[in-house]
């Protein structure tokens, strides 16, 4: 359908449109059956199904930088960003349109829903009171209803998860909770207890896996698993309720009767490194000085910007800053903790030096690698030999099995 040698400029104006977009010709593609019609997309369709419309948390960070070049990210001058037509944007409700609304702060939204009176309407509205009323219940109340996902920290993600199963009428439900608290401020973590505690009442069973002890303390039946970690795990070393579990000795059991102090003496800092004028997410032109030499705790309620402060301002301004999260390790198919960490090499040394040999004959990737497996041969017993039945393998001769 396009010449190959043909360049770009000399091109028609119909030439040009039909190769950007396409508009549902057919071209044939060569198989080995013969050539099939199959539908030309359009290079700019197809870019955009490919990359624009994809969720980005599915590309690779190359693929990111190369699709980069080509895009620019501008807000729309008529919609100002809502994605919503000028009709659906001309509909309000109490004088909102309803990007207004979702761009609200979600206690300030909650006080507007709470006005209408419409009685067409009441279903509706107390709907949404519930649902905004166990947002805020769990101190989310100053998200807005279209913060982008990928902008919510771990806390606040689980939360809302736990919201959603909240707003559900369905009971009789097993609900699974891998350490809800992570991340929760001392505040969340009872507004976090209160949930646990709804979705109970409501006739569901609830299990929490858990290490916080205010989330322990509300258990009506308490499992402790031990009694160490690894090889000396894999032990029920207590069940029962959580009075008896402050008298059983075990590590849990001791941990919950040991009371922590504030450490009262603190090292003096070297010097301190600014952070000026942050303004990432939620943050409001935030200025502060993070010690050098010494330990810095960034705490706050969950949402307050801690991340936002540190992950995002404090990053972009020191690079050289060596980030440790829970981000999972990317490297190889081959790595494990000896390779990442660096132990292995120690160890291949180590060796080498004993057999007086090279360090690579004990690397995985080099002489040492465990050579490949032959190609693997399927053999067919008993079908129509000798006349046979096709399972009577009495009288067949089978020869070994190879690979």
């Amino acid at each position: 359908m396009f010449d190959n040698d043909k360049k770009l400029a000399d091109y028609s104006d119909q030439e040009r449109e039909l190769l950007l977009y396409g508009k549902g010709r057919k071209i044939k593609l060569p198989s080995k059956g013969g050539p099939i019609q199959s539908d030309y997309e359009g290079i700019v369709p197809k870019f955009n199904r490919l990359y624009i419309q994809r969720d980005g948390s599915e590309l690779s960070e190359s693929t990111k930088a190369k699709v980069n070049r080509f895009v620019t990210q501008v807000e729309c001058p008529l919609c100002k960003g809502a994605r919503l037509s000028q009709t659906s944007l001309s509909c309000t409700v109490q004088g909102y349109n309803i990007a207004e609304c979702a761009a609200m702060e979600v206690g300030d939204l909650a006080k507007v829903i709470a006005s209408v009176d419409h009685p067409v309407a009441a279903p509706i509205v107390s709907s949404l009171s519930e649902r905004l009323q166990h947002l805020i219940d769990m101190g989310l109340d100053y998200l807005s209803l279209n913060r982008e996902t990928a902008t919510l920290s771990g806390g606040e993600s689980q939360r809302i998860k736990m919201v959603r199963q909240l707003g559900s009428g369905l009971t009789d439900m097993i609900y699974i909770f891998d350490e809800p608290s992570i991340g929760l401020h001392p505040r969340d973590v009872e507004r976090l207890n209160r949930l646990l505690r709804q979705l109970r009442d409501k006739g569901n069973t609830v299990i929490v896996v858990e290490h916080d002890p205010d989330v322990i303390r509300i258990a009506d039946h308490v499992v402790d698993v031990g009694p160490h970690a690894g090889a000396l795990g894999g032990e029920i070393v207590f069940e029962g309720s959580v009075q008896e579990l402050y008298r059983c000795d075990t590590l849990t059991g001791r941990s919950m009767n040991r009371q922590s102090t504030i450490k009262e003496a603190v090292r003096v800092p070297k010097g301190h490194l600014k952070i000026e004028g942050a303004s990432a997410h939620n943050l409001n032109n935030v200025t502060v000085n993070i010690p050098t030499g010494v330990l810095t705790v960034v705490t706050g309620v969950a949402g307050s910007g801690k991340s936002s402060l540190i992950h995002r301002e404090f990053i972009s301004r020191y690079p050289e800053a060596t980030v440790i999260d829970q981000s999972a390790i990317h490297t190889s198919i081959r790595s494990n903790p000896a390779t990442y960490t660096g132990i292995m090499d120690d160890i291949r040394q180590l060796f080498a030096n004993a057999n007086r040999k090279s360090a690579s004959l004990f690397s995985f990737n080099s002489k040492g690698a465990c050579p490949p497996l032959p190609r693997p041969r399927l053999y067919l017993y008993g079908f129509g030999l000798h006349g046979g039945h096709p399972h009577d393998l009495r009288n067949v001769r089978r020869p070994p099995l190879q690979g």
